[in-house]
């Protein structure tokens, strides 16, 4: 297993990993419009290649020539993107991208945030996310404003220096 840098020719693979586990995760309670919207808008490899063109934080999590996991950012403290493959559920990949995610983020950024979906708010929780705001529907769809705040990951990074 290892994570590096998400580059473009691994595109229609991570489009295939984030529909896989869109489907599983998000798509039961969504709207056909909103699933439409999503595929048609969001699973797009010029999007994608957008982000990574516009030097955001894009990562891959791969097990042997396998993609298992993929982050993006859309800017220097939007996370957009943080998909795991359903066969590897469970197993810390997310919280493994999102730490190497939070080494890369610049250090003037205090705050990572995001809008998660309704049923995606428990693992974000787990990442140490916090509601940041009231949900809000959208396209038939409920969303919810979540924030990390980098203090306690730059207070943990500095104690771990000291001590070394």
């Amino acid at each position: 297993m290892k994570i590096r840098p998400l580059l473009k020719h691994d595109l229609v693979e991570t489009i295939e990993v984030i529909k896989e586990s869109f489907d599983i995760s998000v798509k039961p309670s969504w709207s056909q419009d909103a699933i439409e919207t999503f595929y048609q808008n969001d699973l797009n490899i010029d999007k994608l290649g957008s982000l990574i063109d516009n030097d955001n934080i894009c990562l891959k999590y791969s097990k042997g020539r396998t993609i298992a996991g993929v982050l993006l950012f859309s800017s220097k403290r939007k996370l957009a993107y943080l998909f795991v493959a359903p066969r590897e559920y469970g197993k810390g990949i997310a919280k493994q991208l999102f730490d190497a995610a939070k080494l890369e983020v610049d250090d003037l950024v205090d705050y990572i945030e995001l809008t998660s979906t309704e049923n995606a708010v428990p693992a974000y929780e787990k990442l140490g996310f916090k509601k940041s705001a009231s949900a809000f529907v959208f396209n038939d769809c409920t969303f919810q404003p979540m924030v990390y705040w980098m203090g306690y990951c730059r207070l943990t990074k500095s104690v771990d220096f000291l001590r070394s």
